[in-house]
């Protein structure tokens, strides 16, 4: 194209080799990222075309190397934080198991109705266990739309739940064991999720952990108050010092807080597990990336030498001649 020249007021001609040189650029750019090779651009634009692609390569290869360290790093301290957590769930596993005995038979045949607690991690990044605990809550209310309220024990799954259901969702909490589960901490939430209404029953769900590749969606019943005191004949076979229906609130509360202890190391193990598997896969992905941007790296390195073997050849041939 032309223009005018400023100061002389004479026509001048523009060159577009440096606006095609940028397009190629971006082309090219584009081409590695979406898995195209480059070498048909470094041939035909020449050295100073080959000598900015390689940068890029080499930019490339170095910031995917920095996050495979990133992801491997995460990786390792997962695997850590995951044997420590299992010895930890161990000891909190049993502690409500007497009462989860005595109420199991009710638990069975609690109605449908009530409060769902779902048990999320606070921290992204563990692979599907977060999006699992929202599809099995939302498959729980919409069976039964008017009959549930949700509370959720954790921070991931808070937006997807309270933009579907803002009128069952009473209440959320995060920072649950930041550092470690207490039962103390347990009971205040506890205390607090129960303070929202008088529920049948409380369903808590959780990704019970099995091993670093298994977790699976788990609902843990605890039936209300008022549901052990319509089942009084289940508990001829014991006796009562006290008021049967303080008893019962006390059965319902307790399990609630030791119910919540449990799933809430559970869930937390699943976190690890998930974090530990989809990390290492990161890790595998970006080793693989490495290894591609290295093979185009090479070629352009090589076509960029051939080029220029290729011109000096040339040139001496001409002058020859």
């Amino acid at each position: 194209s032309s223009g005018i020249n400023a100061e002389y007021g004479e026509p001048q001609t523009i060159n577009n080799n440096k606006k095609r040189t940028i397009t190629m650029s971006l082309a090219s750019s584009f081409g590695v990222f979406i898995g195209f090779t480059p070498k048909i651009q470094l041939a035909s634009y020449g050295a100073k075309r080959t000598m900015a692609t390689l940068k890029e390569l080499k930019l490339r290869i170095k910031s995917v190397s920095s996050i495979a360290k990133l992801t491997k790093t995460q990786q390792m301290v997962a695997s850590s934080k995951l044997r420590l957590a299992q010895r930890k769930s161990n000891d909190a596993k049993h502690f409500g198991v007497p009462v989860e005995n005595v109420l199991k038979p009710i638990s069975a045949v609690a109605p449908e109705e009530g409060l769902i607690l779902s048990v999320t991690s606070d921290k992204g990044m563990c692979g599907p266990i977060n999006n699992q605990i929202v599809r099995a809550t939302r498959a729980t209310v919409n069976a039964h739309p008017e009959s549930y309220k949700i509370a959720t024990a954790g921070n991931k799954g808070v937006t997807a739940l309270l933009n579907q259901f803002p009128r069952q969702f009473v209440m959320s909490t995060k920072d649950l064991g930041k550092r470690e589960f207490t039962f103390v901490e347990t009971l205040l939430v506890a205390d607090q999720v129960l303070s929202k209404g008088d529920f049948k029953s409380v369903r808590i769900l959780y990704n019970k952990f099995k091993n670093a590749l298994t977790y699976n969606v788990t609902t843990m019943v605890i039936p209300g108050v008022s549901t052990l005191n319509n089942a009084k004949d289940k508990f001829t076979l014991y006796e009562f010092e006290e008021d049967e229906d303080a008893t019962f609130k006390d059965l319902f509360e307790f399990q609630v807080a030791s119910a919540l202890w449990n799933t809430a190391y559970e869930n937390r193990n699943s976190e690890y597990a998930a974090r530990m598997t989809s990390m290492d896969s990161a890790t595998k992905n970006a080793k693989k990336i490495i290894d591609t941007l290295s093979i185009l790296y090479n070629r352009g390195r090589q076509s960029a030498i051939t080029t220029e073997l290729i011109e000096i050849t040339s040139g001496a041939s001409a002058l020859e001649g």
